[in-house]
């Protein structure tokens, strides 16, 4: 066999050797090798391009699905979509077959659709641009901000308009909080009082979460308990059914934790009652409001429509929790100082009306009384001086005058007793002999004046309070006893008293009809808070308690070191 020279498969390929054939020179041989290389060096390019542009388009198909940011391809000059990704889905819940075909203007809201026909063809004929404070309108009618950056290409000789949307309601929730919690500190500066302290706070946590209604909680500084002090958009039963819990329920010691809970009220861990459960509540949004280390208040909201809170307002549920404990408490503090200060005029105002009662009384006694006896006494004074000028005192019969001075002896008696009347009234003489002399004595007193039996078991020592704690004691109990006489309706009274831990307690108990205290508290009972501020000047504080039906206990507590 024959050995095929080198070069003779290639020129096989383009000229069939037979007995026909021209005969091929040299020269034309080694030009079709060089012609073979080419092609295939050509070939091995367009190899290498295809794959190089099936690398790049795999890689921006890649890019394309997984964006972060939803994706439209539309044709420059029709505006109908290409093209979307998964993200644009998403942004327009609706799939992707459904909006590819659709308008450029359609992604937008309707009544708008030429202000985005005009930006669309300004990206198209400008090469692309950005623009923020866009909408696009999802398939169920909800709106969405958008930010869209563009960019022009040509594909397959076609010019196409590559736009990206950015979703910017998280970006734009966030500018509204951080507007919204300058604009609520802005205004509980400017609150003029707790309550409506108390509604701009709630309107804050409303409007940040889009729920329907809720209340805000205090608790109190001294036992823990919760009162619901504002609430809005909740239903009557459901607000009675929750407007206390005492310290130790479980919603007390749940605030007294200070951390936040999102549940549903169906799954409360709490005991519900029927009226919560017939409220139709659902998610429910609970945070505790801290003043430093302290939980002051507790902001609860709720939806109708939801049973979840998104995880988006939490966030800005806790910023406003956060913001407005100061506030809460500066408010309460100023009520509590208004308050006080009101009682203080009222109590002021009742003092200078009773001091002109009792100057009114102490006229009325003096006029009635000691003028009566005192006029009646210079009258008869005249008529026995004149009576004494006509008789001849040696020849006459000195009874009718003797009568005349035994009357006039008289009336100087009752004077006497006028007198003395009326400076008990001002101050009991019984006072020098100590506290438990006196209180014995009104004792007696109130028992002769009203019939009430006063039984008393007093262990007061000499000196136990001064001379100025123990007269504020016999106004204090001069009160109480008055207010059994008039009110309680009572058979028997009962006075004791006992020196506890460096305190002098005395302790007035009547079996009558009772008092409703929280109604006293709540009408700021002028005659309590007389009694409790005179208590209070001596650094201790008298408590009410009492049983419809069952009588009343007032304690009495004063400092034993009180001499003031």
């Amino acid at each position: 066999m024959v050995a095929t020279p080198p070069g003779t498969e290639a020129l096989s390929a383009i000229m069939p050797i037979g007995g026909d054939s021209s005969i091929v020179s040299t020269a034309d041989m080694g030009s079709v090798d060089e012609r073979t290389s080419e092609l295939q060096a050509e070939i091995r390019e367009r190899i290498r391009a295809e794959e190089a542009l099936q690398a790049s388009e795999t890689k921006y198909r890649v890019l394309f699905e997984t964006a972060n940011d939803a994706v439209f391809l539309a044709d420059a000059s029709s505006g109908l979509i290409l093209e979307a990704n998964a993200r644009a889905a998403e942004l327009l819940g609706m799939p992707i077959d459904q909006i590819v075909g659709m308008h450029q203007s359609e992604l937008h809201p309707p009544d708008e659709a030429d202000r985005y026909q005009g930006i669309f063809r300004d990206h198209s004929g400008q090469g692309g641009g950005r623009v923020g404070g866009l909408w696009v309108q999802r398939g169920d009618g909800t709106l969405v901000p958008v930010e869209i950056t563009a960019s022009v290409a040509e594909i397959n000789g076609k010019q196409v308009v590559h736009g990206v949307f950015r979703d910017v309601t998280a970006r734009r929730r966030a500018d509204y909080l951080i507007r919204g919690q300058r604009d609520l500190g802005v205004a509980l500066s400017g609150a003029e009082s707790l309550l409506a302290g108390l509604e701009l706070c709630l309107d804050a946590a409303l409007s940040a979460s889009g729920f329907t209604g809720g209340g805000i909680y205090l608790v109190d500084e001294e036992t823990g308990a919760l009162d619901l002090a504002f609430h809005k958009g909740l239903p009557g039963d459901f607000v009675r059914a929750v407007s206390h819990h005492e310290p130790e329920s479980e919603q007390a010691r749940f605030v007294s934790r200070g951390k936040p809970l999102y549940t549903s009220h169906q799954v409360l861990s709490f005991e519900l009652s029927e009226a919560e459960m017939n409220a139709g509540l659902r998610a429910l949004a609970a945070l505790p409001v801290c003043k430093g280390d302290r939980v002051v208040a507790c902001v609860n909201i709720s939806s109708t429509k939801s049973d979840t809170v998104p995880l988006a307002v939490q966030p800005a549920l806790e910023g406003i929790a956060a913001q407005i404990g100061g506030a809460i408490a500066r408010l309460r503090m100023e009520d509590a100082l208004r308050e006080s200060e009101d009682r203080l005029h009222s109590l002021a105002d009742r003092l200078t009306s009773v001091r002109e009662e009792e100057r009114a009384s102490i006229a009325r006694d003096i006029h009635d009384g000691l003028g009566h006896e005192l006029t009646a006494l210079k009258l008869g004074l005249a008529l026995l001086r004149k009576a004494l000028r006509k008789a001849d005192i040696r020849g006459t019969d000195l009874s009718s005058l003797e009568l005349r001075i035994q009357d006039l002896s008289d009336h100087a008696d009752r004077t006497v007793k006028s007198v003395r009347a009326i400076a008990t009234q001002l101050r009991p003489p019984v006072l020098d002999e100590g506290l438990q002399a006196t209180i014995e004595w009104q004792a007696q007193e109130f028992e002769v004046r009203t019939g009430i039996c006063c039984f008393v078991d007093l262990d007061l020592k000499e000196g136990a309070v001064g001379d100025v704690a123990a007269t504020a004691l016999f106004r204090i109990m001069q009160e109480i006893l008055t207010n059994v006489a008039r009110h309680a309706v009572a058979e028997a009274v009962d006075i004791r008293s006992q020196a506890v831990d460096g305190w002098t307690v005395i302790a007035v108990s009547d079996d009558g009809r009772g008092v409703d205290v929280d109604g006293l508290a709540a009408r700021h009972s002028l005659g309590i808070m007389g009694m409790q501020e005179r208590a209070r000047a001596l650094g201790g504080d008298v408590a009410v308690q009492s049983v419809l039906g069952e009588g009343t206990t007032v304690t009495i507590r004063i400092p034993c070191e009180a001499r003031r």
